[in-house]
């Protein structure tokens, strides 16, 4: 299976369990209703970026590479990003953090996808990077995916 489109989305909620609150944070992103398949960190060449997703049926497999951050500290502020780079080479590179705010797990994943591509000798072209950060209540999470279709 070849993916040719892919898109960054994010989700951040409360639930009831830590599996709830991944749950709900999923539903916030708009992939809670299907079956994520997870997948490794590459992107194919050619697969284009989207900036929403597609309407997925109930149930759908999809693949995609996510991270989430739970946390179950009242106060603590947890966070979860991924970066995504693309090469020269055209392919790309998915690369996902957590830390207590969006703004170092983004710059975490930014210089995990440098290393990558710094490894393997091909120029990175493209950098985009997502966060979601998320004060926890109760029970909490925050999600970052790179979905593929």
């Amino acid at each position: 299976m070849r993916a040719d489109h892919f898109c960054l989305v994010r989700g951040t909620a409360e639930g009831g369990t830590e599996l709830n609150a991944l749950d709900n944070a999923l539903l916030d992103a708009g992939i809670g209703d299907v079956n994520l398949v997870k997948v490794s960190s590459i992107i194919p060449p050619g697969c284009r970026r989207e900036e929403s997703l597609p309407s997925f049926p109930k149930g759908a497999f999809v693949p995609v590479v996510y991270v989430a951050h739970a946390g179950t500290i009242p106060g603590d502020t947890i966070a979860a990003a991924l970066a995504v780079g693309i090469g020269s080479e055209g392919f790309g590179v998915v690369m996902e953090a957590r830390a207590g705010r969006g703004k170092e797990a983004e710059a975490l994943a930014r210089d995990m996808v440098k290393e990558a591509f710094r490894v393997r000798s091909i120029e990175l072209q493209e950098l985009w990077a997502l966060s979601a950060e998320h004060l926890v209540e109760r029970i909490g999470c925050a999600l970052v995916a790179c979905v593929y279709w």
